[in-house]
């Protein structure tokens, strides 16, 4: 099982250039992909879904060009966009029912049962009878979460999956996800590092269209062992720390303001800091002169 994306450039009919030689080969488990908003998250993610097609380059899934076989494609995929719309009179076992029913189920029975066991996984059973308008944000996610993943898809893409849920339901969500990337090809886009350093075996991190770095998010943290300074600093310091020195990014812990300095000699500033993939992402952006704080 193999999505293969091979130079694809996307320009809209503006002169914008959402994607520029994007190169990236996915097969069976999780595939995180970070950038920030306006990177070519989404433009990427319509494009995989065959919403739009690229201005140049091809995707394959097995061999077969998504975009010259569309409808064949779709039987196989699972989407989750950043944001949907549904019936608002309708209910969620009615939608998802009817679904199933697009996505090829066609026997009664087994339909019945993969919407009911969908609705207990993302843990909207009890109000499958609630017309959609009367669901909250949340709610209206798990729905997008579970018409994504019925019909056991062989390629699922989400997009901000876990925008407007409590930590209970992400750490749900997370159990959804790992366990479809045992059989599929799982592509997840996001703003939060926190969701690919929890579930993905592979990243990349998108900048202005164009692949900055990819690779095993372990791998790729080694890389900035001994590079990272910590300092902790007055706020009204900052804007003169960043004129001065390597400043990749910035946080505040306990009401107390930290900067993070990237320096491959000892630096006389702070102290040694443990990188994490959140530092990964600071200094891609910082090293692509991006801006990240």
């Amino acid at each position: 099982m193999q999505l293969t994306i091979d130079s694809v450039s996307l320009e809209y009919a503006t002169g914008f250039r959402a994607l520029t030689d994007v190169n990236l080969n996915l097969s069976k488990g999780l595939f995180g992909l970070l950038g920030q908003n306006g990177a070519g998250k989404s433009s990427l993610m319509r494009t995989l879904a065959t919403l739009q097609v690229p201005t140049s380059g091809t995707i394959l899934f097995d061999g077969m060009d998504i975009h010259e076989h569309p409808l064949q494609f779709r039987q196989l995929l699972g989407y989750l966009p950043q944001e949907f719309g549904v019936y608002p009179t309708a209910t969620a076992e009615q939608l998802l029912t009817q679904i199933a029913d697009l996505k090829g189920i066609d026997d009664r029975h087994v339909r019945t049962a993969v919407v009911e066991q969908m609705l207990q996984r993302v843990n909207l059973w009890d109000v499958r009878r609630r017309a959609m308008s009367r669901f909250s944000g949340g709610m209206l996610r798990r729905f997008g979460i579970a018409q994504a993943l019925i019909a056991n898809p062989k390629v699922v893409i989400v997009d901000e999956p876990t925008a407007g849920l409590d930590p209970a339901e992400r750490n749900r969500l997370y159990d959804l996800l790992a366990e479809t990337g045992e059989t599929a090809i799982v592509l997840l886009s996001t703003h939060l590092v926190e969701d690919v350093n929890t579930l993905c075996q592979q990243m990349v991190i998108l900048g202005q269209g164009r692949v900055l770095v990819s690779g095993e998010p372990t791998q790729l943290i080694d890389r900035y062992h001994g590079q990272l300074w910590e300092e902790k600093i007055q706020r009204n310091q900052l804007a003169t720390y960043q004129r001065q020195f390597p400043v990749i990014a910035h946080r505040y812990v306990s009401g107390q303001l930290m900067v993070t300095l990237l320096n491959k000699k000892p630096s006389p500033l702070g102290r040694a800091k443990t990188p994490t993939l959140e530092d990964v992402y600071f200094a891609t952006l910082f090293t692509h002169s991006l801006p990240s704080v």
